[in-house]
């Protein structure tokens, strides 16, 4: 009995505090700097090094690229599949979507 009244009143009243929360105005905190995305997970000046080392046909950086654009997820007609959940497991078992997501975060890197 007192489990369902716990549950009741949660049902009950988180509503009216999320909504009362989303009302309060925020202020904001000095101390707190803004989210920024990362975006690419390489910074400007990384990429422009490496662009230069291609042009200039520099290795380790020629051979790397090339791997890069001769692999599987690198094809303009890779087809992304996507899923609702993904589970992996211990040692990838149990793999459910697992490998997609791995291979379309490979592809989704591949084309920057």
């Amino acid at each position: 009995m007192k489990t369902t009244l716990t549950l009741l009143a949660v049902l009950l009243f988180a509503p009216l505090t999320a909504l009362r929360a989303a009302e309060e105005p925020k202020q904001p905190d000095a101390r707190v700097k803004p989210f920024v995305h990362p975006g690419l997970l390489h910074s400007r000046e990384e990429l422009e090094f490496i662009k230069q080392k291609i042009a200039a046909g520099k290795e380790p950086w020629k051979i790397a690229w090339d791997k890069l654009r001769a692999s599987e997820s690198a094809l303009l007609d890779y087809k992304p599949r996507p899923r609702v959940e993904v589970v992996r497991g211990p040692y990838n078992n149990p793999n459910i979507g697992s490998s997609e997501f791995s291979n379309d975060s490979a592809a989704a890197y591949s084309r920057q």
